[in-house]
């Protein structure tokens, strides 16, 4: 998926839990969420992300290749966990979430993830080809889904 699909999935997804979860700091939730539904594309350095940390975008698509690792469910979790131990669980959670809505959302992509790489190549993926008219479609639904939310 693009980015600003991506983005929309994140802003989805946190406006979901803030409404449903008390949570201490919102709009740093918000932010975090949302930058977190962006941060798996570090791996690619033509991303929109990957363009802006350019080095260590390529760095990062050297040792882990793209749509590898750094798109498998393991990296989540170990954010989450290292968060949690420095005190930022709250932080932490945001980051799970954000970056579940970005591998949710490349599963639906016809390019698709391998969620569980290394220890398994199973691939995800749906019909949505990245940019096509169908990813606008999603695009455009997730914003009146958005909007219908907030008002």
């Amino acid at each position: 998926m693009m980015y600003k699909t991506h983005l929309i999935f994140g802003i989805l997804a946190a406006i979901l839990v803030l409404q449903i979860f008390k949570i201490e700091n919102p709009i740093i939730f918000f932010l975090v969420l949302c930058f977190a539904s962006l941060l798996p594309d570090i791996d690619f350095p033509k991303s929109w992300l990957g363009r802006r940390i350019k080095p260590l975008s390529w760095i990062i698509r050297l040792f882990f290749g793209h749509r590898k690792f750094i798109h498998s469910i393991y990296v989540p979790f170990i954010l989450y966990f290292l968060l949690s131990i420095v005190g930022q669980k709250e932080v932490g959670m945001a980051v799970f979430i954000g970056y579940l809505v970005h591998l949710f959302a490349d599963g639906l992509s016809s390019e698709g993830i391998k969620p569980f790489y290394p220890l398994s190549k199973m691939k995800f993926k749906g019909i949505v080809r990245v940019g096509g008219i169908l990813e606008s479609c999603v695009l455009i639904g997730l914003i009146i889904l958005i909007l219908f939310l907030l008002f």
